[in-house]
């Protein structure tokens, strides 16, 4: 287990690799004025944006797909390291920014504060004048630039606060609702022994030992510190969070992304994971990244990633379960060609795909929302659960299972049939199932992947790409063992192999 643990790493590490490991050679960009880059409603928008012209927001799923790929090709050299990268040093003369107006709850370090954003190379020299330091050179910004940077960003906290309390917000009055009908209490009973020290453990309130999380406010939304900056460490990454510490890195090629999609869905994602009542050590047995995905990924402005990111993976396997629509199948039948690296697509089947999948997000939205919320009713049953199952999804498996039918084999009325024909046999291969999960558990000495390792490995190959390692693999053991032994460029080469190469015709 061991092996296939390292496997994992390795599997992450060349595909980050081959993302990013190129040499360029580029001056510093001269120092000039900038052409100023306005929103279609005239609003000025940072001086970054100028580096990818033309900027679209657009609703047309299509476009928005195009116009993703394009932006990240053209500011990835700017903000994204390769493998010959030099760490920065934090340093105390940057541009530190404290809002006043923005109190930040989030983090178990220090309490209450107040939202600061950290300009990690953005360093004055001078009246007027600042210096920007990126990853392909330097240049000088006046006050009126940095004033327009800033100022973006804390509306964009703002939005994703909101759009997170709009998620979240309800969630704990929810689970003292439901834990006192479970045991048998009246709702107000409930609530006031909650805060009640625990009769055995005279220093623990019932509320933690309930796992009942505080009631939640917009602040708990709020991070405390936003380093807008970069990360050359995390090779590929658009941003970062450190749970219970209350700091995300977010970078320029994240903020024009987000604009593109007409929503911070990426600032909305790290900032669930900076709230120290929803995501704390140790109780992180439930998805993180999935969670944290729900109130931006399914939102209506968001065109991609329900459809091809990696975190959406385990909804992906439900809507096919459970609604019948099978997302290998339609990426087979939209992507047709692979021309090196320009892909050439059926927009008639990407409409037709899209279309179905606007019926299915709704129902996925409503269904994952009340999943992550059973989960905090009963978080150390799930957690057990969870464990005993081996997998960080067993609350969705079991809602979704529980509110709609299954679709699998070949729609709701043939598969009850057959369910129905092998009831008994059904029952017996779930008793030895989660007999085999007993056993599995007793085994002491299993070892996982850490679980970053794992959703990073399902970010960067598609389903069917980890199929085919899978396949690999199984036949041949030993190669895991060869990998050890292998450079960098042994690693990519070997790996870039799994990726999928369309040679001809229709996949």
């Amino acid at each position: 287990m061991k092996k296939v643990a390292l496997l994992l790493f390795v599997l992450v590490f060349s595909s980050l690799y081959s993302a990013s490991a190129r040499t360029f050679v580029q001056s510093p960009r001269a120092v000039q004025a900038r052409e100023t880059v306005y929103s279609p409603s005239g609003k000025e928008l940072p001086f970054y944006f100028s580096d990818v012209m033309g900027i679209l927001q657009t609703a047309d799923p299509i476009k928005q797909h195009i116009e993703y790929l394009r932006y990240l090709n053209a500011t990835r050299l700017c903000v994204q390291a390769d493998l010959s990268f030099a760490p920065f040093i934090l340093d105390k003369d940057s541009i530190r920014v404290t809002v006043d107006d923005l109190d930040s709850t989030s983090s178990i370090t220090d309490g209450k504060a107040k939202f600061t954003i950290v300009f990690n190379e953005f360093v004055r020299q001078g009246k007027d004048k600042i210096r920007v330091t990126t990853l392909c050179g330097q240049e000088f910004i006046n006050d009126h630039q940095f004033e327009i940077v800033k100022n973006d960003l804390i509306e964009q906290m703002k939005i994703a606060r909101d759009t997170n309390f709009d998620f979240y917000g309800p969630l704990t009055d929810y689970v003292v609702k439901t834990r006192a009908e479970r045991l048998g209490k009246s709702e107000s009973d409930y609530r006031k022994i909650l805060d009640e020290n625990d009769p055995h453990f005279k220093d623990v309130k019932v509320r933690e030992l309930h796992r009942v999380p505080e009631p939640f406010k917009k602040s708990d939304f709020v991070i405390r510190e936003l380093h807008f900056g970069y990360h050359p460490g995390a090779f590929g990454a658009l941003g970062l969070a450190w749970l219970d510490t209350g700091i995300v890195y977010y970078n320029p090629q994240s903020r024009i992304i987000d604009y593109l999609k007409g929503h911070p869905s990426i600032l909305t994602h790290e900032t669930v994971h900076n709230n120290s009542k929803l995501q704390n050590w140790p109780f992180t047995s439930i998805n993180l990244e999935l969670t944290a995905s729900l109130p931006e990924m399914l939102m209506p402005q968001n065109l991609l990633e329900f459809f091809f990111h990696g975190y959406a993976q385990p909804l992906r396997k439900l809507a096919f379960n459970h609604f019948g629509y099978n997302f290998a199948q339609a990426q087979d039948e939209i992507f047709l060609f692979d021309y090196a690296g320009n892909l050439r697509i059926d927009e008639e089947k990407y409409r037709e795909n899209f279309k179905i999948l606007e019926t299915i997000r709704p129902e996925m939205l409503k269904a994952s929302k009340e999943a992550v919320y059973e989960y905090f009713t009963d978080e150390l049953w799930w957690s057990a659960m969870n464990k005993r199952w081996a997998q960080d999804t067993s609350v969705f498996d079991i809602t979704m299972a529980l509110k709609y039918d299954s679709t699998i084999l070949g729609g709701q009325a043939e598969t009850e049939r057959w369910l129905v024909q092998h009831e008994e046999e059904i029952k017996e291969g779930m008793r030895i199932a989660w007999q085999k999960t007993k056993e599995n558990n007793n085994g002491g000495n299993a070892m996982r992947a850490p679980q970053f390792v794992v959703e990073q490995y399902k970010n960067l190959f598609t389903e069917k790409e980890q199929e085919t390692l899978r396949q690999y693999f199984a036949k041949n053991p030993k190669s895991a063992e060869l990998l050890q032994k292998m450079s960098e460029e042994q690693l990519l080469k070997f790996f870039s192999s799994f990726k999928s190469q369309k040679i001809g015709g229709v996949r």
